[in-house]
């Protein structure tokens, strides 16, 4: 019998220096990959809600000012059942507390050019560049019982939002007038 579950996925990006908080998961199926903050959907709650408690959980963090920018749907096998999913995922510019490591994640900020030397859980190289950039997305992947990605549709919004843009300093005040 196959299971449906509901997961969280987060993105904690400083736009001033142009960095994505990731952490390297320390046990689970994707023990050794790098990913966002996330996890699980417990019963009861929202998926916003399991999304900000497994952020205060896995890096002692509270997003602030965060939104949903894609799902992804995958079908899987995880303990050898095969499993259907939704993961959530979700970016954040601010958050309340001090990143600090959890048994789960081992933390660090990483450069946006970085980011294609480290190993992502499979399947995420094909819509994270896109997220990153400003897209939404809708993606499915499907994985055989070995893990391998066997099929997968990608989709991505036709426009891009420019939240994502590094934060410059703009040297004029709301009245247009020149502060430097």
């Amino acid at each position: 019998m196959s299971k449906l579950l509901e997961w969280t996925l987060l993105y904690v990006i400083d736009k001033e220096n142009d960095k994505i908080l990731l952490g390297e998961k320390q046990r689970s199926v994707c023990k050794g990959f790098w990913n966002g903050i996330g996890g699980k959907k417990n019963p009861g709650e929202t998926i916003e809600e399991a999304m900000i408690r497994e952020c205060q959980e896995e890096a002692n963090i509270t997003p602030k000012q965060y939104e949903k920018r894609g799902i992804i749907h995958y079908e899987k096998y995880i303990n050898g059942e095969k499993t259907f999913g939704n993961m959530h995922v979700y970016i954040a510019f601010d958050y309340e507390g001090i990143v600090k490591d959890s048994d789960e994640l081992k933390l660090q900020w990483v450069k946006r050019e970085d980011l294609k030397y480290k190993a992502f859980t499979p399947g995420d190289e094909l819509w994270l560049p896109d997220l990153l950039q400003g897209y939404m997305v809708d993606a499915f992947l499907k994985f055989n019982k070995n893990n391998v990605l066997v099929e997968n549709k990608i989709y991505k919004s036709q426009t891009k939002s420019t939240i994502f843009e590094p934060k410059t300093f703009d040297s004029t005040n709301s009245a247009g007038k020149n502060l430097a």
